[in-house]
């Protein structure tokens, strides 16, 4: 069998390899065999060595050691034949074996692999691992299992009838986000959760963004094995509705599943072909907005998709937007930031333009030198006290774990404030005669130092951290496609920012980011920071209210067939408009 060998904390795993493993790299087989969770964010470049592996003396040895496996590992590591494994390729008969700290996962995977240990080694890991996974993770079914005939055409999915526990999901690109609905009680139809939660997306070892995951979806292999991962979570959340609502709810099982997902997240959850969203001209070939069945799951109803990057999230959200108790004012911008921006300005309550325009993991922390999601000890925000700059980080954890993206966003604005950044995003290094607030942010950082990535500054609160130039190109790119997009929309509807009654900033970046940030930045035009409002997880919240409210679902429907898309990327002069907005 074509495969190699996997040292898991004592345990020994053979990984089988597909035929064809030119795209695949060492890590992607790691994590998609579903063995190991994938850390959330990965953007396999090579900048954080926390993919590295260790080649043990086998019948293969070590491949050589690239440069960036010299740049980011000691030469003491790469003597004793550790590697980083988004760099390399994996290969029959190499045997590796991953750090300690290395988590399992949760999806019920393992059992599909073959596995030798010895009596003592399984006693240890088994209790070991035991500790790591939950508690029901050995009542699971095995992925590994699944047939071909599963990811054939489905047929229709009967509505659920009766009162159950039902699943609001937002299955997005980097996180899977759930509210678990207790049955109605009294005919209310308002969604009650009786438990929230967040994981990483398995299918996260095949990379970091959309693009990533198509190209790993053009073989059948490939979009079989990342159909198989998406529906193990939806499985395990159903698990867990059934195992935490009590009262005898669990023996009904669970109603339904109402998703919210992105275009990409959904055709790879359906197993539907997806060369319409990898290759231009890009096209829809199914718009969802109806039930589906598949292998072990309860009917599955999936929010409409808009337009080939434009899915059932933007939808749901602006269900929560406005068919609510206190619907929103018209018009309004709803921009949904994560690894694709996705915008809708809604104009009127039947009419709406959309458009989407990719921009990297960088807001959710993936791709930057110091780059972390937003958790307990990640930076979110700076601000100048007197003592200089002065991190602000989620409690929970030591401070220093890392900025996220909003953190990235804030000390950019400060820098730019007191002119230590040029507006083409380069970094100013004569100070003489500079004014005291850049002063009093210079007491927060290191003068800037040559490395081999360009020029930084290092953050003095936080010695570990740096803002790197690299990181400020990216974020520059990210504002050019941010205000592009929302210029060419308000153009196309013949408004002005001001018209705008409210921007709603969901996803990721909108839970921490300031208005002031996004004007100083040129996200948003000069005194534009006041029409900003922080609305949370729009998908999951629209998810659990069409869930309940099954009479908004046609009223949703009704309103897609006045939205019109615009293919900013499509347009004669997009690059020369993007370049023209690239700068602060």
């Amino acid at each position: 069998m074509r495969g190699f060998t996997l040292l898991i904390d004592g345990r020994s795993f053979t990984i089988p390899l597909p035929k064809e493993t030119d795209n695949l790299t060492l890590i992607q087989a790691v994590y998609l065999s579903g063995l190991v969770e994938p850390p959330s964010l990965c953007a396999g470049l090579g900048v954080c060595g926390r993919c590295r592996v260790h080649f043990l003396p086998a019948d293969a040895p070590a491949p050589p050691p690239l440069p960036e496996d010299l740049e980011i590992l000691s030469a003491e590591l790469t003597e004793q034949g550790w590697r980083l494994a988004c760099k390399h390729r994996p290969f029959t008969g190499a045997k590796v074996e991953l750090p300690p700290e290395t988590r399992l996962s949760w999806l019920p995977a393992m059992s599909s692999l073959e596995h030798r240990t010895t009596s003592a080694q399984q006693t240890r890991a088994q209790t070991r691992a035991r500790r790591a996974l939950p508690a029901r993770y050995h009542d699971l079914k095995d992925i590994g299992r699944q047939s071909e005939n599963e990811f054939a055409p489905r047929a229709a999915a009967v509505p659920p009838t009766g009162e159950a526990p039902a699943l609001a999901v937002d299955f997005g690109t980097t996180s899977l986000f759930f509210s678990i609905l207790e049955p109605v009680v009294d005919a209310t139809p308002v969604p009650t959760p009786v438990a929230d939660g967040i994981w990483v997306n398995p299918q996260m070892g095949a990379g970091a963004e959309v693009i990533s995951r198509l190209a790993f979806a053009a073989s059948a292999d490939g979009r079989n094995r990342l159909a198989e991962l998406s529906r193990a979570a939806l499985r395990r959340m159903v698990q867990e509705a059934e195992t935490r609502t009590g009262d005898g709810h669990s023996k009904q099982g669970t109603k339904e599943i109402c998703l919210a997902a992105n275009t990409a997240m959904t055709y790879l959850l359906l197993g539907l072909d997806t060369s319409g969203l990898a290759v231009a001209p890009y096209r829809l070939d199914y718009a969802g907005g109806k039930y589906e069945n598949l292998p072990q799951l309860p009917p599955l109803w999936i929010a409409p998709l808009l337009g080939p990057f434009i899915g059932g999230d933007l939808s749901a959200g602006y269900a929560a937007l406005t068919m609510a108790d206190k619907p929103s004012e018209f018009p309004f911008l709803l921009a949904d930031l994560g690894t694709n921006g996705e915008f809708i300005l809604a104009i009127s309550p039947h009419y709406a333009l959309a458009a989407s325009l990719p921009l990297g993991p960088a807001l959710e922390g993936a791709g930057m030198r110091c780059g972390a999601e937003a958790r307990p000890g990640t930076i979110t925000s700076f601000a100048l006290s007197p003592d200089g700059l002065s991190p602000f980080s989620l409690p929970g954890a030591p401070s220093g774990a890392g900025i996220s993206g909003s953190g990235y966003m804030s000390l950019i604005s400060h820098m730019l404030r007191a002119g230590l950044l040029r507006p083409d995003g380069s970094f100013i290094t004569e100070t003489q005669g500079s004014s005291p607030l850049l002063q009093k942010l210079l007491q927060g950082l290191h003068p800037p130092i040559r490395k081999t990535d360009g020029r930084v500054w290092r953050i003095m609160t936080c010695p570990s951290l740096y803002l790197a130039a690299a990181d400020v190109e990216t974020m520059l790119k990210i504002k050019a496609a941010f205000s592009l997009a929302l210029k060419s929309l308000l153009k196309a509807a013949c408004l002005r920012f001001t018209d705008l009654r409210a921007l709603y900033l969901a996803g990721s970046l909108g839970a921490h980011v300031r208005g002031a940030d996004l004007e100083t930045m040129g996200f948003i035009p000069a005194r534009g920071g006041d029409k900003v409002r922080i609305a949370g997880n729009t998908a999951l919240t629209g998810a659990a209210l069409l869930s309940r409210r099954h009479d908004l679902r046609p009223r949703l429907l009704r309103w897609t067939r006045g939205v019109h898309t615009l293919n900013l990327a499509d347009q004669a002069d997009f690059l020369k408009a993007f370049t023209a907005e690239m700068h602060f």
